[in-house]
């Protein structure tokens, strides 16, 4: 059933014939450009996906406490300013509160256990959020673009971040990795410049800090290369395996890279926006250059690719503008469409 009513104050009942209402369809009241304030009845358990997507005047909503589920997107792309999520919610789903560029504060039960993949992307007001000691997971891209953002807490319980999940949160300062946090998928921190430094305990069982680099122990991966570090050389320590997706992403201070033979996987857009980067030596036993690798990497004038390269992805040389010249090992036998993009090759 789809809402197609006016009121600006939506009330939604506890019963429709006698029946009770427990749920909220998909996108039943998506779209609605009447409703500013909406309050759900107790006996309400689940939202479905798109709910109220697109209400653009949507301000206010209250949640009843019997609520146990939100479907994903079911509040993105309105103006709701404050939410409290109920305590029987588990998981704040994919996109839930996507581009809510008004939203100043979500108050998170402590039961919650999962934020999904862009659950809470583009909320440009939000500056603080309390993440509660129960939560185990923070999914790709779940706060990108919260640019209001300064510090953010990790709860202990925290296992798994998410691939770039604080990305583009340009005033985020400061932020702890706790002692559980088993899983990093990427570069949680991809155009954060303003982040001077993540902290943890010493002796964690996971990840390791060395000179101020971010690296995973169990499988040897550099996962972070902070923006605002400032050497002109680096040279990746031997024994690393592998330099995860975004690693150097928007690093705007390294002109000369080593990578040691023991590297054998460069993730996606590894050093994507590297503008002083120069000249990179890869590893002899590299197979593969993925997707966006150097793209944008303005300065990149030299650059050898090892005889034992096999496969190399889409644009990762776009915007190299001062790559001229490359040589590409016979052992790659298809070159993509869209491989050297405004560069002059």
């Amino acid at each position: 059933m789809k809402y197609t009513g006016e009121e600006r104050d939506l009330i939604v009942p506890a019963a429709l014939d006698t029946v009770r209402v427990s749920r909220i369809g998909k996108s039943a009241f998506s779209y609605n450009q009447s409703i500013r304030n909406v309050t759900l009845p107790d006996g309400l358990q689940e939202i479905g996906e798109s709910a109220f997507f697109g209400d653009s005047w949507l301000k206010t909503v209250s949640l009843p406490d019997s609520l146990i589920s939100i479907g994903n997107s079911a509040f993105g792309f309105t103006s709701i300013e404050q939410i409290r999520i109920p305590a029987g919610v588990k998981e704040i789903p994919g996109s839930a509160f996507m581009r809510c560029y008004s939203l100043r504060e979500a108050i998170l039960p402590e039961g919650l256990e999962r934020i999904g993949r862009w659950a809470f992307s583009d909320c440009r007001s939000l500056q603080h959020i309390d993440l509660p000691d129960g939560l185990t997971e923070i999914a790709n891209c779940a706060f990108l673009g919260c640019t209001a953002l300064t510090a953010v807490r990790l709860p202990e319980g925290l296992t798994h971040l998410g691939l770039e999940a604080f990305t583009g949160c340009w005033n985020l300062q400061t932020v702890n990795l706790p002692g559980n946090l088993a899983v990093i998928d990427g570069n949680p921190f991809t155009y954060c410049s303003a982040l001077q430094a993540v902290s943890m305990s010493g002796s964690h069982p996971y990840l390791e800090i060395r000179d101020g680099v971010l690296f995973s122990k169990e499988n040897n991966c550099l996962i972070w290369y902070p923006e605002f570090k400032t050497n002109e050389h680096y040279q990746v320590p031997d024994g690393v395996r592998e330099i995860a997706h975004g690693a150097f992403c928007n690093q705007l201070y390294i002109r000369y890279l080593v990578l040691p033979d023991t590297v054998v996987k460069i993730g996606q857009s590894a050093f994507q926006g590297c503008e002083l980067l120069e000249t990179v030596q890869l590893p002899e036993m590299l197979t593969e250059i993925p997707d966006y690798a150097f793209s944008d990497c303005v300065m990149l004038h030299e650059l050898n690719l090892p005889e034992s390269m096999m496969s190399i992805g889409e644009e990762s040389f776009a915007l190299c503008e001062s790559l001229k010249e490359i040589t590409l090992p016979s052992g790659i036998t298809a070159i993509p469409a869209v491989l050297f993009t405004d560069a002059p090759i």
